[in-house]
């Protein structure tokens, strides 16, 4: 499987769906599609629709 990675326009936080986030309970592997809608930035609480795809 890909994994990608969805960057925060608002303050450049990665999520990395390869390493997900296990300390807020999102395990590794974790699809950003499959995070729940109440997912926010860890960084600076922005919602999901500030991310994008991080082309690389």
């Amino acid at each position: 499987m890909i994994y990608r990675k969805y960057i925060c326009r608002i303050c450049g936080y990665i999520y990395d769906e390869a390493k997900g986030i296990p300390s807020a309970g999102i395990a590794p592997g974790t699809l950003f599609d499959d995070l729940p809608d109440s997912f926010v930035c860890p960084k600076c609480k922005a919602d999901k629709s500030h991310f994008k795809l991080l082309e690389e």
